[in-house]
């Protein structure tokens, strides 16, 4: 079992396993399995570096052989390493097993050598990339739904002695630069990774999970952002089972023959907040002083004046503090609204659909949450959806010409044009 987390960043963590062998002792095909879940690079990667690996145990042998004092005659490759050694003769672009074969049904096609994929090296450098797979999808909450031969991932080793990477992820060929892995072994057969993404890549249909979001990527300064991105990510700490058990339990679990945990002769360290904490969240005390209702007035001035990124931050914190005094949902409406023009402005687009489908919910007879909404489909260039929201916006403003009504009235005709 892992666990992650991360202060500003979507995180997904994922841990890669050895594979067991099928009953019988027979070898598990992982490319026949897994063929379609890693690009054509990807695998060549496999390929390349169980290759290697695989010339270099040769090349070893072959020198221990060499300078070998008990025989005369070198001795021949036993085992898995004379098929290697025939494979790489034959076949140099075929080690990986049926990736350059055309028929993977011809028995003559397939040699009866261990490939290299399911070799100690080759099967390492395939759980890195599922390891890295299964992390972004976490990170992303869309799982399964996302096919996972759209992510490429590229690997750049930082520290070979733990050993310990980054990557950088293409989704369906583009380089997606917000997003970063990074990757290291547990013990000797597992591969833990951990993926750090925008808020704004977050799957999430219904905004349950976007709700629980107090400082929106969007919302933080780039600087800040983009350092926590790019920060080293810590080694994983091994902890005990006891690890787990709460506090006020402890007694009894070591009074049952359970492990005391934390020992007596661990040291404690004091916690400390990141150094950008106050920069972002602000103090305590202005915490308490300011109300749901003095952050939306920050905020309407800060639109005003075209900070759209301070609107939002007062917005987001707005919606929070508006919700857990369980305001009128008048009140909290007109909140997500606006947070929703906000995120229109910023260009997060899929953040404001999230926002107005919650505020459809609230108050379904009410134009502004429609047109916001129609102004977020417009952005993501979902047009007829789009103008489907705007002439609703419209009609339900038929004969309540407010200042809302008029801009509600405005925006679909705007919207109709482009369509």
């Amino acid at each position: 079992v892992v666990v992650a987390s991360e202060p500003l960043c979507l995180c997904g963590v994922d841990v890669a396993a050895p594979h067991d062998r099928r009953p019988g002792g027979k070898e598990f095909d992982v490319f026949e399995a897994f063929k379609e879940q890693l690009t054509s690079e990807e695998w060549r990667t496999v390929e390349r570096e169980a290759a290697a690996a695989a010339a270099k145990r040769m090349a070893q042998d072959k020198d221990k052989q060499k300078h070998s004092r008990e025989s005369k005659f070198l001795p021949t490759y036993t085992g898995h390493q004379a098929p290697c050694l025939e494979v790489m003769r034959q076949e140099p672009k075929s080690l990986l097993t049926g990736l350059a074969f055309e028929d993977r049904s011809d028995p003559s096609s397939r040699s009866s050598a261990v490939q290299p994929l399911n070799q100690r090296t080759g099967y390492q450098v395939f759980q890195r990339f599922w390891s890295a797979k299964e992390a972004f999808v976490k990170a992303r909450g869309d799982g399964l739904g996302f096919e996972l031969s759209r992510a490429e991932f590229t690997f750049t080793i930082i520290d070979e002695t733990i050993p310990t990477y980054a990557a950088t992820v293409s989704i369906d060929g583009k380089h997606t630069p917000h997003w970063r892995c990074y990757q290291e072994r547990l013990g000797e057969n597992h591969w833990a990774t951990v993926a750090r993404g925008p808020t704004e890549d977050v799957v999430d249909a219904y905004g349950e999970f976007t709700r629980t979001l107090t400082k929106p990527t969007n919302s933080i300064p780039f600087s800040i952002w983009e350092e926590e991105l790019f920060k080293e990510g810590p080694r994983f700490e091994h902890v005990p089972v006891c690890f787990l058990v709460p506090p006020d339990d402890m007694d009894g679990y070591v009074a049952a023959g359970g492990e005391k945990w934390p020992p007596d002769d661990m040291p404690m360290y004091q916690v400390q907040a990141p150094k950008f904490s106050e920069e972002l969240f602000g103090s305590k005390d202005e915490a308490q002083v300011e109300s749901w209702k003095e952050l939306e007035l920050k905020g309407k001035d800060d639109f005003q004046q075209r900070n759209y990124q301070e609107a939002l931050s007062c917005y987001v914190s707005a919606v929070e503090l508006a919700r857990e005094k369980a305001v009128p949902a008048a009140e909290l409406y007109c909140l997500l609204c606006r947070r929703a023009a906000c995120h229109i402005e910023v260009q997060d687009f899929e953040s404001a659909l999230a926002v107005t489908h919650e505020a459809t919910e609230l108050e379904k007879g009410n134009a502004e949450a429609f047109f916001q909404k129609g102004r977020a489909l417009e952005g993501l260039g979902r047009y007829a959806q789009a103008l489907e929201c705007l002439q609703r916006a419209r009609e339900m403003t038929r004969g309540t010409r407010g200042a809302g009504g008029a801009a509600a009235d405005s925006g679909a005709q705007r919207g109709g044009g482009q369509s």
